[in-house]
């Protein structure tokens, strides 16, 4: 049985995933639009992706982690009250 607080995580990490896409698609395609890109293997999909995944998704990750953490603390001080 799933319970109400799992449910609340769920949501969180659904919000962030969707945050994730939408920040990545932005990233690629205004990279990608860019006029002076001269190199061909920077100018694909896969690159401008795997630059998002090393340079911004870890600053998502850790904002997702500090979040469910942050939740987690105040449900603790809420429950000892």
């Amino acid at each position: 049985m799933v319970g109400l607080g799992q449910v609340k995580v769920l949501w969180i990490v659904i919000l962030f995933a969707l945050g994730i896409s939408a920040h990545a698609w932005f990233y690629v395609s205004s990279v990608l639009a860019l006029p002076d890109i001269s190199d061909e293997q920077v100018r694909t999909w896969q690159f401008q992706l795997a630059m998002f995944s090393i340079f911004r998704l870890p600053l998502w990750l850790a904002a997702l982690v500090f979040t469910l953490v942050l939740r987690q603390f105040v449900t603790l001080r809420k429950s000892k009250r």
